[in-house]
């Protein structure tokens, strides 16, 4: 997500209020931004059962249904944050089921058995500060539903991302994306010396190509009772190299490495 976009949705979100419609699990962080200062944070747009209404539809992401978690990716690399959100079940204080022991009226917790799926979004990042829902060009046409934790991971490792969302009491879902990779991109795996931080958590990595400038981080947690895989993924749009990747190590150590060819998986270990 570009430094625009990032702050053109902290500014819709923070401005508007919050669904009706519920929510579990965590919202999701962009951390992209062309001056590779601070973090970028997304308030996500659900909320729980009860509250005020007032999606950020300024910003694209008007997503009507009970989510559950979501996730941020460059999925058709052209070097903006784009959103996949797993959505639960179709519920809202308006259809309230009545569940528990009815003949003696005690009222319990509905299990997620007594409602239906509800199908899952995905908000391409249209790169001006605004989100647009792409999931039945994507091809997500199916209503699965009763998503729990998302992830994104280039599976296949043919250099665009994949998504796997875990569902309630159903299979988990592998989407292959298909036609990810006809723009440019590179895949950063970052390695830390010792025993104390082998796979480089908090290692933060910029890449300067085509004009831009993406910062991503090593984290452990992504969504609900998920994490995305640890290597980095930074999609370079028509840049066919980056001019420079600088990486920066918890430890204080630091990289840099100019003039990189774009389209391929370079394993970087801390100095």
């Amino acid at each position: 997500m570009t430094k625009t976009a990032v702050g053109r949705a902290l500014e819709v979100t923070a401005r508007n209020r919050r669904s009706e419609r519920g929510s579990i699990g965590i919202g999701p962080v962009a951390d992209r931004r062309e001056d590779g200062e601070g973090n970028g944070l997304v308030v996500p747009p659900w909320r729980h059962p009860g509250e005020s209404r007032g999606p950020p539809v300024a910003a694209g992401v008007a997503n009507p249904w009970w989510s559950s978690s979501a996730a941020f990716a460059d999925y058709d690399a052209d070097g903006d944050l784009d959103l996949y959100v797993a959505n639960y079940v179709d519920f809202a204080m308006d259809n309230n089921k009545m569940c528990g022991d009815l003949p003696r009226r005690i009222r319990t917790y509905c299990h997620s058995d007594a409602y239906e799926g509800v199908p899952d979004a995905l908000y391409r990042n249209e790169g001006d500060g605004t989100f647009r829902e792409v999931a039945a060009e994507a091809g997500l046409t199916r209503r699965h539903g009763k998503g729990l934790g998302v992830v994104w991971s280039d599976l296949d490792l043919d250099g665009d991302l994949d998504a796997a969302i875990n569902n309630h009491d159903q299979r988990t879902r592998l989407l292959r994306n298909d036609g990810g990779n006809a723009r440019h991109w590179l895949r950063l795996q970052l390695r830390g010396r010792g025993a104390g931080n082998r796979d480089a958590i908090g290692a933060r990595a910029t890449v300067a190509a085509g004009g831009r400038r993406q910062v991503d981080e090593v984290r452990s947690g992504t969504s609900c009772g998920s994490e995305n895989e640890r290597a980095l993924h930074f999609g370079l749009g028509e840049a066919g190299s980056a001019e420079q990747i600088e990486i920066h190590w918890p430890s204080g150590a630091q990289l840099r490495v100019e003039a990189v060819a774009a389209d391929q998986i370079l394993v970087i270990v801390e100095p």
